[in-house]
């Protein structure tokens, strides 16, 4: 099945929601993960769980960077060295990053690159609670990663676990 997110209705509940790979984030603007949360409340019966993570703000570097940065390197599936290097552009009123990645490798025969681009929303642990919290959740507990160690301000992510009131 493919849907939007922000208004699939498949009309049945289920115990659990699970939203990952921080996927929370492709929701640019505060009206898309709004509508989002009321697609996931209409399917989470009442009382049950829905848990998700997003990247915290405040553990990642958010600066601009138009130059071009070196990431990794890897062997791919095709045996041929790539690397990676990426650049980033953060806009602070709708606090969503915007980054180019670029991946370049040599088949033996000729150089390739691919780029690609990406946007995701940074929301703020405080922005996050209220957002649950005026959609109907209530955030049960929130950690720096799924094995639930203590959300920190330096935090790379929020894992959020919350139950439909």
């Amino acid at each position: 099945m493919e849907a939007d997110a922000r208004s699939v209705r498949l009309h049945t509940h289920y115990r659990f929601i699970l939203l990952t790979g921080n996927a929370f984030q492709a929701f640019l603007r505060r009206e898309d993960q709004e509508a989002s949360l009321t697609s996931v409340k209409r399917h989470v019966a009442p009382g049950e769980v829905f848990a998700f993570e997003t990247r915290n703000p405040s553990g990642h570097d958010l600066t601009n960077q138009s130059e071009e940065e070196f990431d990794q390197s890897y062997v791919s599936v095709q045996g041929y060295q790539a690397s990676v290097s990426f650049t980033q552009l953060y806009d602070p009123i709708p606090q969503i990053i915007y980054w180019t990645s670029y991946r370049r490798w040599n088949d033996g025969e000729r150089d390739h690159e691919k780029e690609t681009h990406i946007a995701c929303r940074f929301t703020y642990p405080q922005e996050l609670r209220a957002l649950l919290h005026y959609n109907g959740f209530q955030v049960m507990d929130q950690y720096r990663n799924w094995n639930q160690g203590a959300l920190s301000a330096s935090s790379p992510s929020i894992t959020s676990i919350c139950k439909v009131r």
